[in-house]
């Protein structure tokens, strides 16, 4: 037993580097990376499973082959006994794939149905280049000027179709709030008042693809000394100016203590945080009335972004030979980023489902076909009795379904139980029936495929022999 289980450990363990390599080159996002390689202490352990389950399972038998002879009732009584132990544990087998299955069919479900949400932009061909020009020793007012600068260097470059800035980019990871206050409005005890906001250039809603719901777009009027303006989307006009139009209307920024700022556009809603997330209140202050020293240089082309990668750099090199050259990025990479724990979660229970899946189909074909041994003594005299050949094969292949389709059942309802917890990261609903149903498809195909193989069999058993046999 514990030669058989380490001949198992040595494949699985193979079975694991190979399929971690495969993992490896799935093209994932700029600057994300897995390293799911299994090192020494993974192997280790391993081992240490691989030694207990062969004595584990190898004891059981032993202990029952060691023991005194028993009446030919009592070892029936054992044998059905040891019966019911291995139907249990194919009926597990299965449903343990059905789980890992139904949650990568969800999880690919909602990769698919990611491809459909409305984000609120167009991600594409947007390059991005992130600055931190506080590192190298820029001043808020050289900084300013440097962004000036590139913005018009980088309009020049071929294929160039719009150029803006923005503090961060939607989607990528990072969100900022911000303490607000709104003229004529009183907040609830204990209500949010801090609202998630960006900071962008002029041009900036033209280039992401935003349209204007009412209102005006930031302009080069919009600067320091100028009054303050701010831009908001549509769930934030709805919560604090329901039913009336929010364009006029003022909001202190930074609390109670900052200034009044008037809004001067709506936008449409759209995806800031999380491709999942609920409609949710948004502002956009304009740039040169709030200028930071970090900053997204947003670049959008009529052709592929990496056409223009060189280009982009060696506009940066010009004009400031000191400061290092940021990677060209995209913002469907970016935007890709939301999407990387429901791809990692597909991927990784996909292949677990599989080989679950061939580790069910396995015990059941091995079930199936020791039940066939057992039985051929019955199967020569129902062949003799005149049983045709399907009437056999049907029986077989029953008694192999009915293992499977309990396993499927428990297995369907423990994954509708698991999935409720992860309600947060999928885009379809956990009781997904393309998911479920599909699944269940799939088991039902395999079983009957690994009880066909011994039933086959079992129709070519010659009753003489048979009755011969026992």
């Amino acid at each position: 037993s514990v030669l058989l289980a380490a001949l198992g450990g040595v494949g699985g363990v193979l079975l694991a580097v190979w399929i971690t390599q495969a993992l490896g080159r799935v093209p994932l996002p700029a600057a994300f990376t897995i390293d799911v390689a299994p090192d020494g202490r993974v192997v280790l352990f391993a081992a240490v499973i691989t030694v207990l389950t062969g004595i584990l399972f190898g004891l059981a038998p032993a202990l029952h082959g060691s023991s005194a002879p028993a009446p030919l009732m009592r070892e029936g009584a054992r044998a059905g006994s040891r019966s019911r132990v291995r139907n249990a544990l194919v009926v597990v087998q299965v449903a343990a794939s059905v789980v890992l299955l139904v949650g990568g069919a969800l999880f690919l479900r909602s990769l698919m149905a990611a491809q459909r949400i409305d984000t609120g932009m167009n991600t594409d061909n947007m390059a991005l280049m992130a600055f931190d020009l506080r590192t190298e020793g820029y001043s808020l007012e050289q900084s300013q000027q440097f962004y000036a600068q590139l913005q018009e260097q980088v309009r020049a470059v071929p294929g160039v179709t719009s150029v803006t800035l923005a503090q961060r980019v939607p989607l990528g990871g990072g969100f900022a709030r911000r303490s607000v206050g709104i003229e004529g409005y009183t907040p609830a005890e204990g209500e949010d008042m801090e609202m998630n906001f960006n900071t962008v250039s002029p041009g900036y809603f033209d280039a992401m693809g935003i349209p204007l719901v009412r209102g005006r777009a930031f302009t080069r009027a919009d600067r320091d000394g100028a009054p303050h303006v701010v831009i908001v989307n549509e769930a934030f006009a709805r919560r604090f100016w329901p039913g009336t139009d929010a364009t006029g209307k003022r909001v202190r920024l930074a609390g109670s203590d900052g200034p009044l700022a008037e809004v001067i556009g709506i936008v449409p809603d759209g995806k800031y945080r999380s491709l999942t997330e609920e409609p949710l209140p948004y502002m956009y202050y304009p740039y040169l009335q709030w200028p930071a020293p970090s900053m997204l240089l947003q670049v959008r082309t009529a052709i592929d972004p990496a056409n223009v990668a060189d280009a982009l750099r060696e506009r940066v090199r010009t004009l400031a030979p000191a400061i290092p050259v940021p990677e060209v990025t995209t913002l469907s990479s970016h935007v890709g980023l939301a999407t990387m724990p429901q791809r990692i979660a597909a991927m990784a229970l996909a292949v677990l489902g599989a080989l679950a899946l061939g580790i069910a189909a396995i015990g059941l074909y091995g079930v199936v076909s020791y039940v066939v041994v057992q039985r051929t003594h019955e199967i020569g005299i129902r062949t003799a009795l005149g049983a045709a050949a399907g009437d056999v094969a049907r029986m077989v292949v029953m008694q192999g379904m009915r293992l499977a389709l309990g396993g499927v059942v428990i297995g369907a309802v423990l994954a509708l139980m698991l999935a409720r917890l992860i309600t947060t990261m999928l885009f379809v609903s956990p009781a997904d029936p393309f998911a479920i149903l599909g699944t269940a498809a799939v088991l039902t195909v395999v079983a009957a495929l690994a009880s066909w193989l011994p039933a086959r069999r079992a129709t070519r058993v010659d009753p003489l022999t048979a009755l011969r046999s026992d």
